[in-house]
């Protein structure tokens, strides 16, 4: 492997990864006994480049002390998730300022005008995004009943698995919870939007943290490996059943719904998906994912299984059974 020039002030820095003389090793070091075995993340063996490198280098001169905020391995995640775009550093610039814009300097959105083109231009504070006042009183509670989603268990590498049911959930609920009503949107009043954006925010950043947790369980400490790459867990896999898909979801409102939602989060945390598995999936959804499929990146869409009711087959290839719900036909039991 090639010596990589690399700016010594990044080591300083816990936003860019650092290198030390004697590399660690990019094998998992489970910190107890008790953790599963896991084989090499993915991501840990995917070394940087002078490219790289080169756009790390950009970053810092660009944003210097502005990304503080960011967790250790945010950087990579953008730098390493747009190395395949043609204009790489215009894409690269644009979306760390979109994660900056979204949820890292509210003060200088506080006196936006919402419109229903931009309906949370206030925007979110992701450094206490997580706070008990985040969300009204019974706002979370409401927000899982009518979009139940949860974190149990790990792949074979490690990675937290979220199972996400909005697919079974009925529209006349989600519009309950989460659509505000004409007269508060002529009035500039979109707190139901904003409700749904800080319940699904709340919602990545404990996926996040759970990745940061598995880093520490496992040894990694977020510098260069011996192979060049990043000790440090940054996917997730995702499970969504929708076994009781409903007729309504193909409406182009809840279509442009989920485009906007997705666009959203994978802007903000790029390169983080695993694997996805959509199960339980009945036709209708079949033909909805051919529309759907047209507004994610193709390299995520590849990510992506679609399977019917046989899908524990698949499943249990990746996430061992005794990692996977009973009700999911794994033989955890929920606690």
């Amino acid at each position: 492997m090639a010596e990589q020039k690399v700016d010594d002030s990044m080591n300083k820095s816990l936003q860019y990864p650092s290198r030390n003389d004697k590399p660690a090793s990019s094998k998992p070091n489970p910190s107890n006994d008790k953790l599963p075995k896991i084989a090499t993340p993915n991501e840990v063996e995917l070394p940087f480049n002078e490219g790289d490198w080169e756009m790390f280098r950009k970053i810092k001169a660009k944003y210097g002390s502005r990304l503080d905020v960011f967790y250790g391995d945010d950087l990579t995640r953008f730098v390493q998730g747009y190395s395949h775009e043609k204009e790489r550093e215009i894409e690269t610039f644009k979306r760390i300022d979109e994660l900056l814009k979204r949820g890292f300097e509210p003060e200088k959105y506080k006196d936006a005008k919402e419109t229903k083109e931009d309906p949370c231009a206030k925007q979110f504070d992701f450094k206490q995004i997580l706070e008990k006042d985040a969300m009204k009183a019974g706002e979370e509670e409401d927000a899982l009943k009518a979009w139940p989603v949860f974190m149990y268990g790990y792949d074979d590498q490690g990675h937290p698995v979220m199972y996400d049911e909005i697919g079974n959930s009925n529209p006349t609920d989600l519009d309950a919870c989460f659509e505000d009503n004409e007269a508060n949107m002529k009035a500039g009043k979109f707190e139901k939007m904003r409700k749904l954006k800080t319940f699904r925010f709340r919602v990545l950043r404990r996926l996040h943290n759970t990745k940061r947790i598995q880093t520490g369980r496992y040894g990694y400490d977020g510098s260069v490996n011996d192979k060049g790459g990043l000790n440090a867990i940054t996917k997730h896999c995702i499970v969504m059943d929708i076994k009781n898909f409903h007729a309504k979801s193909l409406t182009a409102k809840y279509r442009n719904l989920v485009k906007d939602i997705i666009a959203d989060e994978s802007n903000l945390w790029p390169n983080t998906l695993e694997k996805m598995y959509i199960i339980n999936a009945p036709w209708p959804f079949r033909f909805a994912w051919k529309i759907i499929s047209n507004f994610i990146h193709p390299i995520t869409v590849a990510k992506i299984d679609i399977l019917g009711s046989d899908y524990i087959n698949t499943m249990k290839k990746k996430i061992s059974l005794d990692q996977i719900p009973k009700a999911y036909g794994g033989t955890c039991e929920l606690p």
